[in-house]
């Protein structure tokens, strides 16, 4: 029975590795220099295959295993951040920054990432008394849409106009905070 491509492989042999009275591989991150001697049998067999190495590394200590993954790390600039919400490392994608993971908290049925928008969107709306009042109206036009009293188009058009006014009373606000604009603007909307 003839060998496998695999077996033969296997037959070649291993590079020495010197170990110190402790057992731990010296010299562990020094490049090759000597290259192996390959007998010309097994390069005809693998004249018109394609190859891709692979890296294989043994250690004696995990301290090794994890030193290699950071240097990997490192070497192909993967940036790690801390979630700003669970506390645990992830891994940023893409080009833009951001301090939230996409993991889903146990017991929550959201991402950090999505938690935290959902924190800071109330945060927002709780602080600006303008928002406040629009909210409230909105969920009440809503409400008449599910209900059936009120028409999709006349919302989208309600929507609009009271956006735009919404902007208008915010940027007033913004300018000199009063009790007034607010007013004005709860009877524009309808609000109590």
């Amino acid at each position: 029975m003839e060998a496998s491509q695999t077996d033969l492989l296997n037959m070649l042999p291993n590079m020495e590795k010197k170990t110190d009275k402790f057992g731990l591989i010296q010299d562990e991150f020094e490049p090759v220099t000597e290259l192996p001697e390959i007998p010309s049998k097994f390069l005809s067999m693998f004249h018109n295959t394609r190859v891709t190495p692979i890296f294989r590394y043994e250690y004696s200590a995990i301290e090794r295993y994890l030193m290699e993954g950071l240097f990997l790390l490192i070497k192909l600039n993967i940036r790690i951040k801390k979630c700003s919400n669970c506390g645990k490392y992830f891994i940023l994608k893409g080009d833009y920054a951001t301090d939230y993971c996409d993991r889903i908290i146990d017991g929550q049925k959201y991402t950090c990432k999505k938690f935290a928008a959902i924190q800071a969107r109330k945060k927002k709306v709780k602080s600006n008394p303008v928002i406040r009042e629009y909210e409230k109206a909105y969920k009440r036009y809503y409400a008449r849409v599910t209900n059936k009293k009120l028409s999709n188009e006349d919302f989208r058009l309600w929507t609009e106009e009271a956006s735009k006014k919404r902007e208008e009373t915010a940027a007033r606000y913004a300018a000199s905070p009063s009790e007034d604009i607010i007013k004005e603007f709860k009877e524009y909307l309808g609000n109590r």
